[in-house]
């Protein structure tokens, strides 16, 4: 009697509330579970090699899934083949809201490393900087070196000073493989601060494109290369690696930050190694 009587107790509102979960991770389409997965993980996100040991489905066969709620703006992907990391739109729009409101409390902006400080240890620092690079291209917020501030409209008709003028025409010479922005100023004989302000005027004034925190590329050549890869994927619908490191003629160190560019201006779409038109 006592052995029947404790087993029709019912079970614990923390035990009863685990089986609904594992009940509904059963239930759910693929891509439903690998969004809940990924959601679970919150500001650490999931790694590929993380999904696939989750689910146990090789990654090649998961890479629809994926890319649908990629495509979809359930998931927020950073990186690429075995560094591919996955974020949910739900962290991410979390730690966006805890940027914007850090970076409109301080009037001179926060130092980069500094506002890091203030997220979740556990956020990856690709991720980091894929979101405050977004928040860059949604002009959210601005980047003046190594601090991040308030963005304001910039002005229009800007006038650049020639020096300015002079840098633009340099990163234009520069096209896909331009310096990185601690390198400048030695190769050009000025003052780091002196670039640091020049760069952020020229982003102002729409002649440089922030491709990610340290590479910037002149307008005309991200807007050539749109132009070559929309051409391409209208003749061929998908373009690899290989391809497209081809059509850039650039080293893996810039083709891969450009092809994530587009990813992010939703141009493209990344399923498995190769990509297609959104």
């Amino acid at each position: 009697m006592a052995a029947s009587s404790a087993s029709s107790r019912p079970a614990p509102a923390k035990a009863s509330a685990h089986g609904d979960t594992v009940a509904r991770l059963a239930a759910a389409r693929q891509d439903q579970r690998l969004a809940l997965d990924v959601k679970a993980a919150a500001f650490a996100g999931l790694g590929v090699a993380d999904v696939v040991r989750r689910t146990g489905v090789p990654a090649d066969a998961l890479a629809p899934a994926l890319a649908t709620l990629v495509g979809s703006g359930e998931l927020l992907v950073i990186g690429s083949g075995d560094h591919t990391h996955y974020l949910h739109a739900t962290a991410v729009a979390e730690i966006e809201a805890r940027i914007v409101r850090a970076v409109g409390e301080a009037p001179d902006g926060v130092l980069r490393e500094e506002l890091r400080t203030q997220l979740p240890a556990a956020l990856p620092s690709r991720a980091y900087d894929a979101i405050v690079t977004g928040l860059e291209r949604k002009t959210a917020i601005a980047s003046d070196g190594d601090r991040v501030r308030k963005a304001s409209a910039p002005a229009r008709g800007t006038t650049l000073s020639a020096a300015e003028t002079k840098l633009s025409v340099q990163f234009r010479g520069w096209a896909l493989e331009p310096p990185r922005p601690k390198d400048i100023p030695g190769e050009l004989g000025l003052a780091e601060p002196q670039v640091k302000l020049m760069l952020d005027r020229l982003i102002a004034a729409k002649q440089l494109i922030r491709v990610k925190p340290d590479l910037f590329v002149h307008t005309d050549a991200v807007a050539a290369l749109r132009g070559k890869l929309l051409a391409f994927l209208d003749a061929h619908k998908t373009i690899d690696p290989q391809q497209w490191k081809e059509l850039t003629g650039a080293s893996r160190k810039f083709s891969i930050p450009l092809a994530e560019y587009f990813d992010g201006e939703r141009l493209t779409l990344r399923v498995g190694d190769v990509r297609r038109k959104r």
